[in-house]
């Protein structure tokens, strides 16, 4: 105490050594919801409808890197929670989301009526994809996961994929000599 009001005299009393402590919890948070506030437009790659389609997940994440995480998203904020980061990175979270399912079905040619079946596939598939996003700010993603990938039951669309697909089965079961002339 003696040293430093005898340092800080020629400053007004105040020390010319400013310094701030930052605590950094690298602890995961695993429990953080997402999902699409409104039906993403997917087309079907085997029957090519345009068809409404909802996802909601869980994500987690925690701190990788403290030092990238401080310089690029922290900031001037004096208290930057799990709650915030999950706030600030839902958008970016749901927009990869929603190119990366299209993207994944695409791809892997699955039909959005069987979309159920291959959650596990395209939770990995955009869980890829969001990691690179989150590790841009030093964060990491621990998990990631669809709990659902549905499309509403009612939708015009959705009726007529699955009369098209009743259809195809139908001829397949029957045989296409069947309707040839």
């Amino acid at each position: 105490p003696l040293l430093t009001s005898l340092v800080s005299l020629p400053f007004g009393g105040d020390t010319p050594f400013q310094a701030e402590v930052w605590f950094i919890n690298k602890l995961s948070k695993l429990n953080n919801r997402f999902g699409t506030p409104s039906p993403l437009q997917l087309e079907d790659p085997k029957y090519g409808l345009i068809v409404p389609v909802r996802a909601v997940g869980l994500f987690g994440f925690r701190v990788q890197d403290p030092k990238l995480f401080l310089t690029t998203l922290v900031g001037t904020a004096r208290v930057f929670g799990a709650e915030k980061i999950s706030e600030y990175f839902r958008g970016r979270l749901l927009a990869c989301v929603g190119a990366n399912i299209g993207a994944a079905l695409a791809q892997k040619n699955i039909s959005i009526v069987q979309i159920a079946v291959h959650l596990e596939s395209l939770s990995d598939f955009c869980r890829e994809k969001i990691a690179a996003e989150f590790a841009r700010y030093g964060l990491e993603i621990v998990s990631f996961f669809f709990e659902s990938i549905n499309v509403p039951e009612k939708d015009p669309s959705y009726i007529k994929l699955k009369q098209i697909k009743e259809k195809a089965a139908e001829l397949n079961i029957i045989g296409r000599d069947i309707y040839q002339y």
